[in-house]
C-alpha cells in the first residue's frame, strides 16, 4: 500500500496541535454523543448529527430516518447493508450475493446506476467519510455487528455534502457499556442448502474509565456463495476511542481495516437460465476467473471543542489506503489507491436568539490512484493495455442556517460550493521506430457546481409537523467512469458530464401520543444528464457510462412504526417511484416517456417485533418489490417478487454472563427471485439470482468484567 497523502499528515498535525493547546482550559461540559435508543413508535425526541448541526427529526425539514442497534444486530446475520436499511422508505438496497461488486444501494433513484460499490449516496462511518471525493464509496469496512446507529437523509444533500449526495447514510460504531470492559463473542452458521454454506465469527470488547472510552471488533466472514464461483472471505477490524481532554475538549480516533483476499464474481444471467439454475455461473465469468481481492485501511481523527455555551469547533483528518486487482472479463483491473482529507467546521445553537442554528465549514480531498489494466487471458494478465496515474482534487466550502419566523414557523438556508478537478497522467505510451504507437491521452477535467437549499418547517400541532424545501444536487462521473471510454484509449472521456438535479419535497411527520410515529413524503427531482450504464458489443463484460438527458424522479414515501402494547411493535414503509427518461436520443432510439431502469415502482416493506418479559423475542419481516425494468428500452424487466423472514432468539443473563442464541429463516417461502439487476447488460444478461429458503443460527456471549 501507498503512505498516505503528505496532506492526511499535516492534518493530524493540526489537530494535535489544537489538542495541545486545548488541554487543560476548563469549561462547561462538552456535549457527548449517547447511544440514544430508538424506540420504533416515538421520533419526537430523537436528536440527529447527519444534518451536521444537531437538531431534532421531527424539526428538520428534511426526510430523516433513524435506525437504532436493535435494527441492526437484533437476530441478524449482520452480513448485508438490506438487513437494516429494508425497513426506510425511499431506500433500495440490492444484494447481489455477490461480494465482488457488493450492495447497491440507491434513494430515490440516486445511485442506482453503481455496477459495483455504491454511487450518488454519501457514506459516513463515524462522521469519517467512506465516499472518495470522485463520488464512489466501497462497502468492505463496514461491519454491521458493531454498528449502533444509522441515521439516513432521503433525498438531496448536496448543500451539506456537496458530490455525490442524492442521499446520506451516516453510520455510527455502537456506543460502549458504562463498565470497564465488555468483551462479546459471537459466531454465525447459515446454510443455503446443497452444502453451501456461511459463516461468521466476530469478537468485540468495549468499555469506559475516567474520561476515556473505547469501542473494537474484528470480524471473519466467510462463505463458498450460493452459486457457482461466489465464494467470499473477508476480515474486518474497527475501532474508535475518545478521550476528553477537558470538560469541554474531545479528541476521538477510528480504524478501520478491512482484507478480502477473495471474492469471485459469477456474473449476471439471462432470465431463463436464472430462473432455471439460478445457482449457475455465466461460463465466460467462469473462464476468465472474474473476481477481486482488495486490502484497505483508513483512519480518521476528530477533534471537538465546545466555546461557551453555543459554539462548538470540529476539526477532523482522514486517510485512507486501498490495493485492489480485479479481474473482470475483457481485463484484469490493479490499482493502487491513496485518499486523504481534513475538514474544519463550527456549529452555533445560540440559545433564545431568532437565528436557531448555524454550521459552517470547509474541507478539502485528495484521491491518488495508480492504474494499471491488462488483457484477461483467462485469468492471467496479458498485455499491458492501461497504465494510468488519476488524481482527483475536490474542495468544497458550505454554511447552512436556521431561522426562527415567528411562534411556529423555521426557515432553514444553505448552500454549498464544490470544485472538483480529475486529472490524469496516461504513461502507456509505446513507441516503435520513432513511431508513436499510443497517443498521450494525459489531460485535466475540472468540474464545479453551486447548489443551494431552501427550506421551511411549520409546528402546526402538537403532533404534526409540516415541511416543504428546494434544493440542488449534483453528481460527478468517478474516474472509474471517466476511463472507461468504448473507443479503448486511456485518459479520461471527454464527452461525460456531470449528472445535476433540482429537487423539491413536501412531508408531514410526528408523533400521535405515546405510542405512533408517521412520516410522509412527496417529492419531485428533474435530473438533467442522467449517468445511465450500458454494456459495449465489443468488449464484452465492460460497463460504459452515457448522459442520458432530462429526466424525472417523483414519487412518496410512507413511513409508519406502532407500539401495539408493551414489548410488541411494528413498522411499515412503503415507497411509490415514477422515475422516466424526459429527454433521451439514443442513435436512433427516442426513450422519451421510458421508465428509468433498475428502480420499481412500489416497494413495501413490514416488520414486527415481540419481546417477551422472559427475555425471548421474535421478529417477522415481509418484503415486497414490484416488477421492474432492466434496460432503458423498457423491453425486459425483473420479475415482482414476495419474501419472509423469520427470526426467533433469547437474550438472558446468568451473572455477569449473558447467553444470546438466535436462529432465522430468510425467505421462508422459498420464493423464486432476482435479488439484483446489471442494467442494460449485453445479451440481455440482467438478472442476478437470490437464493432460496436460508437457514442460520447463531450465539453472542457478553460478560462484564469490571464496573
Amino acid at each position: 500500500m501507498r503512505h498516505f497523502h503528505p496532506i492526511i499528515v499535516a492534518g493530524w498535525i493540526l489537530v494535535s496541535l489544537l489538542a495541545t493547546a486545548a488541554y487543560g482550559q476548563e469549561a462547561d461540559t462538552l456535549r457527548a454523543v449517547a447511544d440514544t435508543t430508538v424506540p420504533v413508535y416515538k421520533l419526537e425526541g430523537i436528536t440527529v448529527t447527519v444534518t451536521r448541526a444537531r437538531a431534532l427529526v421531527n424539526r428538520t425539514p428534511y426526510a430523516i430516518h433513524v435506525l437504532d442497534r436493535r435494527t441492526t444486530q437484533l437476530g441478524e446475520t449482520t452480513a448485508g447493508l438490506e438487513e437494516p436499511l429494508g425497513e426506510v422508505a425511499g431506500v433500495w438496497v440490492n444484494n447481489r450475493y455477490n461480494f465482488a461488486l457488493g450492495s447497491r444501494i440507491s434513494i430515490r433513484g440516486f445511485g442506482s446506476r453503481a455496477q459495483f460499490g455504491v454511487r450518488g449516496v454519501k457514506l459516513l462511518l463515524d462522521g469519517i467519510p467512506l465516499t472518495l471525493p470522485d463520488g464512489q464509496s466501497q462497502l468492505n469496512n463496514i461491519d454491521l455487528a458493531s454498528v449502533g446507529r444509522v441515521e439516513v437523509i432521503r433525498g438531496p444533500a448536496s448543500s451539506l455534502y456537496g458530490n455525490a449526495a442524492g442521499g446520506v447514510i451516516s453510520f455510527t460504531t455502537e456506543e460502549p457499556p458504562l463498565v470497564l470492559a465488555q468483551p462479546e463473542l459471537g459466531v454465525l452458521w447459515g446454510t443455503f442448502g446443497d452444502g453451501h454454506d456461511f459463516r461468521k465469527y466476530v469478537g468485540k470488547v468495549g468499555g469506559r474509565e475516567g474520561r476515556f472510552d473505547y469501542a473494537a471488533s474484528v470480524s471473519h466472514f466467510r462463505t463458498d456463495g450460493f452459486r457457482q464461483r461466489s465464494e467470499s472471505q473477508t476480515t474486518v477490524l474497527n475501532t474508535r476511542a475518545r478521550l476528553w481532554l477537558d470538560r469541554s475538549t474531545q479528541l476521538s480516533g477510528v480504524l478501520n481495516i478491512a482484507n478480502t483476499p477473495v471474492a469471485q464474481n459469477p456474473g449476471s444471467l439471462p432470465l431463463s437460465l436464472a430462473t432455471a439454475n439460478p445457482d449457475t455461473a455465466w461460463p465466460f465469468n467462469v473462464r476468465r476467473r472474474t473476481g477481486e481481492a482488495a486490502r484497505q485501511a483508513q483512519g480518521g481523527v476528530t477533534l471537538r471543542r465546545l466555546i461557551g455555551d453555543a459554539q462548538e469547533i470540529r476539526v477532523s483528518a482522514w486517510g485512507l489506503a486501498r490495493d485492489l486487482d480485479n479481474p473482470i472479463p475483457p481485463r484484469i483491473i490493479r490499482v493502487d489507491r491513496a485518499v486523504g482529507g481534513v475538514r474544519l467546521e463550527t456549529e452555533l445553537a445560540p440559545a433564545g436568539r431568532r437565528v436557531t442554528s448555524l454550521v459552517g465549514g470547509i474541507e478539502l480531498e485528495v484521491q491518488d490512484d495508480d492504474r494499471i489494466e491488462f488483457q484477461n487471458q483467462d485469468g492471467s494478465p496479458g498485455d499491458t493495455t492501461l497504465r494510468q496515474d488519476e488524481n482527483v482534487r475536490g474542495l468544497g466550502a458550505f454554511a447552512q442556517g436556521a431561522i426562527r419566523v415567528g411562534d411556529r414557523w423555521e426557515l432553514t438556508l444553505g448552500a454549498r460550493y464544490d470544485r472538483v478537478r480529475f486529472d490524469v497522467d496516461d504513461r502507456l505510451i509505446r513507441v516503435i521506430a520513432d513511431s508513436v504507437i499510443d497517443p498521450d491521452n494525459s489531460g485535466t477535467r475540472t468540474m464545479d457546481a453551486f447548489n443551494p437549499m431552501v427550506g421551511v418547517r411549520l409546528a402546526a400541532l402538537p403532533w404534526l409537523n409540516v415541511y416543504a424545501n428546494l434544493t440542488r444536487t449534483f453528481e460527478t462521473p468517478t474516474t472509474t467512469e471517466l476511463k472507461n471510454a468504448p473507443e479503448g484509449t486511456g485518459g479520461f472521456n471527454p464527452i461525460l458530464d456531470p449528472q445535476t438535479a433540482w429537487g423539491t419535497e413536501i412531508g408531514f411527520k410526528g408523533t400521535v401520543g405515546d405510542r405512533f410515529d408517521y412520516a410522509i413524503a412527496n417529492y419531485c427531482t428533474w435530473v438533467s444528464k442522467e449517468l445511465i450504464p450500458f454494456e459495449d458489443t465489443i468488449q464484452v463484460g465492460r460497463t460504459f457510462f452515457r448522459n442520458a438527458g432530462d429526466a424525472r424522479h417523483c414519487g412518496s414515501e410512507l413511513q409508519l412504526g406502532w407500539l401495539v402494547t408493551n414489548g410488541l411493535t411494528a413498522s411499515v414503509a412503503y415507497t411509490w417511484s415514477d422515475f422516466k427518461f424526459s429527454d433521451f436520443v439514443r442513435n436512433d432510439s427516442t426513450f422519451d416517456g421510458k421508465r428509468i431502469p433498475g428502480v420499481p415502482i412500489h416497494q413495501a416493506h413490514a416488520r414486527v417485533v415481540y419481546q417477551s418479559p422472559l427475555d425471548l423475542y421474535g421478529v417477522v419481516e415481509f418484503t415486497y418489490s414490484d416488477a421492474y425494468f432492466t434496460n432503458d428500452a423498457n423491453t425486459a424487466r425483473n420479475p415482482s417478487y414476495r419474501l419472509v423472514d423469520l427470526r426467533l432468539g433469547y437474550a438472558g443473563r446468568l451473572g455477569a454472563w449473558s447467553l444470546e442464541p438466535f436462529l432465522g429463516v430468510n425467505n421462508v417461502f422459498d420464493a423464486r427471485y432476482n435479488a439484483s439487476v446489471t442494467i442494460n447488460a449485453l445479451g440481455a444478461r440482467y438478472y442476478e439470482p437470490g437464493p432460496g429458503r436460508t437457514f442460520y443460527a447463531g450465539l453472542k456471549l457478553p460478560v462484564q468484567v469490571g464496573r
